[in-house]
């Protein structure tokens, strides 16, 4: 059967227009240095990223299904000292040079603590296999701090210093716990952060599953837990 070329080109970009192409997922974080805030992402029931005022970056493709998929986001506000500053976590998903935000969201002078999930189509794209988990410390000298990792209810790291160590020969298959107390020391530059990072090797890239950064807002210790999954 003869098809004339206007309807030769209906069908090819109807052909086109229905092909799903496969996406990489990624979380980021944008703190404001006066709008200091804890982010909490779930993906499908299951906590993957941890930020306290500090930036992070975390694919999470591998993580993403293949139909149905819900991301939940928490966040609870610290008090903002500047009504220009904002804190953010950015959900999208890229293919290619092409990149959509999925979900955006902000907290800024006024916002109380709350919580959102949102459902999405997932057609994740090949991703390596996640590979070691290393906890490391980034210290300024304008914000002394002290960090105490727990791994399953066992001390692995005590850090006031650069450093890292490898947790991977502690994990055990299936869910780990890791506790991690901290303590601020007094700031001396509202600038300086001291920052408590758990990040996982994924191919030749790391992935930041927890951040914790403490600044000019952190005056008191305290402590978290957040699990990790092997």
């Amino acid at each position: 059967m003869f098809r004339t070329p206007k309807l030769i080109g209906a069908l090819a970009l109807a052909s086109v227009g229905s092909v799903a192409w496969a996406e990489q997922y990624v979380l980021s974080t944008d703190f404001g240095l006066y709008q200091p805030a804890t982010l909490k992402a779930t993906l499908n029931g299951v906590p993957v990223a941890l930020y306290h005022n500090a930036n992070g970056s975390l694919d999470v493709t591998s993580l993403v299904k293949k139909g149905k998929n819900t991301l939940t986001v928490e966040w609870m506000p610290g008090k903002n000292t500047n009504s220009f500053n904002k804190s953010s976590l950015t959900f999208g998903a890229r293919n290619g040079s092409q990149w959509k935000t999925l979900l955006n969201r902000v907290v800024e002078k006024g916002t109380a603590a709350g919580s959102t999930s949102f459902v999405f189509m997932g057609n994740p794209s090949a991703a390596p296999k996640p590979g070691k988990i290393v906890v490391s410390g980034k210290f300024s000298q304008s914000q002394p701090a002290e960090f105490e990792v727990a791994l399953n209810g066992e001390v692995v790291a005590s850090m006031n210093t650069d450093g890292n160590t490898d947790l991977t020969p502690f994990l055990k298959a299936g869910k780990n716990v890791v506790t991690v107390k901290y303590t601020p020391g007094k700031n001396t530059n509202s600038f300086a952060v001291s920052t408590l990072t758990v990040g996982q090797q994924v191919g030749d890239k790391w992935n930041s599953l927890l951040k914790w950064g403490l600044g000019h807002a952190d005056t008191k210790p305290g402590s978290f837990t957040f699990p990790l999954y092997r």
